[in-house]
């Protein structure tokens, strides 16, 4: 595989994870940001429709997370000079999308067991 399409591969890869993190966090955390934000109601009660669907989106986003990650390092190991890529924005991009997916996911996944406690101590 020639390094523009492991370019392309690692960055395709990388957007999709986000995506699914952002997608697989939209029953829990973006109602969350929505009601800081001043927005309630009827945006909030649109997004529950994908509650039932939240650990199958979890899933695929850990998945895409995962792959992502293991394709960014992966080019990052290759022992030759003429493979590795140069230091670019795009570059320092990558592992932070990844980083910030991953957050999301892990978030979402536990969000729901603390909500409760969270709930009381707001009140």
């Amino acid at each position: 595989m020639n390094k523009k399409t492991n370019d392309y591969l690692l960055s395709l890869g990388s957007a999709l994870a986000s995506f699914g993190a952002i997608l697989a966090t939209s029953c829990c955390i973006v109602p969350l940001v929505l009601v800081n934000l001043g927005l309630g109601g009827a945006w909030i009660a649109n997004l529950t429709v994908l509650q039932p669907y939240r650990i199958y989106l979890l899933i695929g986003a850990g998945l895409l997370s995962v792959t992502g990650m293991f394709f960014y390092i992966r080019s990052r190991l290759k022992p030759c000079e003429a493979c590795l890529p140069k230091r670019s924005m795009r570059n320092i991009l990558v592992p932070v999308a990844l980083a910030v997916s991953m957050l999301l996911i892990i978030v979402a996944l536990i969000l729901p067991s603390i909500e409760p406690q969270l709930l009381r101590a707001i009140r």
